[in-house]
C-alpha cells in the first residue's frame, strides 16, 4: 500500500492568518495568526482578577514555596518558629506594614531604605511568624538588596547595627518575612558576597601598590570576615566568575603576593581565599 504524506500547505488553507517569508531564516515561510485570534488567547489567558483571588495566589505561590527544593547554604539561618497569639500577630502586623509604607514612601522621594527600619521590620515580623506582601516585585527585591547591603557591611566591620543578630541571620529572616523565594534570596547573597569580595581586593591592590600595608591588611581582614559570615561552597559558580574578573586586573605576581600576606596574618579560608585570586592553594607555602 501506498503511503502519501499530505502537503503542508494543506494545513495552511485550513487556519486564519498570513504566510510571509522571514529572510533572517533564509526565507522560510512562516505562518502569522491574526491579530483578532491573538488577542482572544491573550486575553483568555489573563482574565481580571479581584483581590481576594490575588491574594489566593500569593498565598499558593508561598506554600509552592515551602514546598519547593531548596539546599541551603552552609551559613543561611531559618528564622525561629515564632509563639505568638492571634492578637499579638495581628498587632505586629499592623506594626509592620505601617513601616513598610513608610519606607516605600520615603524611597519614593529618593531615600534609601534605613538600616534601623529594616532591622525593626524584620523583628517584628519573626517574632510574630507573620509575612508580609511587598508588592510590587522590584519593590520586594529592593528592599531585600538594601538589607543584604547592610548585612554585608556589617560583617565586613563586624558592626552592631542588626540589632544583635549576625549578618546571615539577618538577611534569611528578611527574605522569609517578605516571602522572597529561599532560593532567589540565596542567589541574591551569593552575589552580593562576591561582588563586595571583588571590590575590596581590587581595592587591596591598589593599596599593595601604593605600598599600604597596613590598610593592605585591613582589606584582607575584611575579606576574612565577609567568607567567615557567608562562606561560599568551594568551585561555586560565583567565585569562579569572580576570579576571573581579577585575574584580567591583578598580575599573577600581586595576587601571589596577596595570598601570602593573608596566610602570613593567619587569616581563615585560606584555600577559598587562594580560589578567589584565581591561584591554587599549596598548605605547606607560606
Amino acid at each position: 500500500m501506498n503511503w502519501r504524506l499530505p502537503s503542508p500547505f494543506s494545513f495552511r488553507r485550513k487556519t486564519k492568518g498570513r504566510v510571509v517569508r522571514d529572510r533572517s531564516l533564509g526565507g522560510r515561510e512562516v505562518h502569522i495568526a491574526p491579530l483578532e485570534s491573538s488577542f482572544k488567547a491573550r486575553a483568555a489567558t489573563s482574565p481580571l482578577e479581584d483581590s481576594s483571588e490575588k491574594a489566593q495566589k500569593v498565598e499558593s505561590s508561598r506554600k509552592a514555596d515551602k514546598g519547593s527544593s531548596f539546599n541551603p547554604p552552609s551559613w543561611w539561618v531559618e528564622p525561629p518558629t515564632a509563639i505568638a497569639s492571634l492578637a499579638q500577630k495581628k498587632s505586629a502586623e499592623m506594626q509592620a506594614n505601617a513601616l513598610l509604607r513608610s519606607m516605600l514612601d520615603a524611597r519614593l522621594l529618593g531615600s534609601d531604605f534605613p538600616t534601623f527600619s529594616l532591622v525593626e521590620f524584620e523583628g517584628l515580623c519573626n517574632s510574630a511568624g507573620i509575612v508580609i506582601n511587598v508588592e510590587p516585585t522590584n519593590s520586594r527585591e529592593a528592599l531585600f538588596r538594601a538589607g543584604l547591603n547592610a548585612a554585608i557591611e556589617a560583617a565586613v566591620s563586624g558592626s552592631s547595627v542588626l540589632g544583635g543578630k549576625k549578618p546571615s541571620a539577618f538577611v534569611c529572616g528578611l527574605a522569609v518575612c517578605i516571602g522572597l523565594d529561599r532560593n532567589r534570596a540565596a542567589t541574591l547573597i551569593k552575589a552580593g558576597v562576591a561582588s563586595k569580595c571583588r571590590s575590596v581586593l581590587l581595592n587591596c591592590a591598589a593599596q599593595m601598590r601604593r605600598e599600604e600595608s597596613g590598610d593592605v591588611l585591613l582589606s584582607l581582614m575584611h575579606v576574612d570576615s565577609l567568607l567567615h559570615a557567608f562562606t561560599p561552597e568551594v568551585n561555586a559558580p560565583e567565585t569562579e566568575v569572580l576570579a576571573a574578573g581579577l585575574v584580567s586586573r591583578i598580575s599573577q605576581k600581586e595576587r601571589i603576593t596577596l595570598l601570602e600576606t593573608y596566610k602570613s596574618a593567619g587569616f581563615g579560608h585560606q584555600e577559598l581565599f587562594a580560589e578567589l585570586v584565581g591561584l591554587e592553594y599549596l598548605p605547606g607555602s607560606s
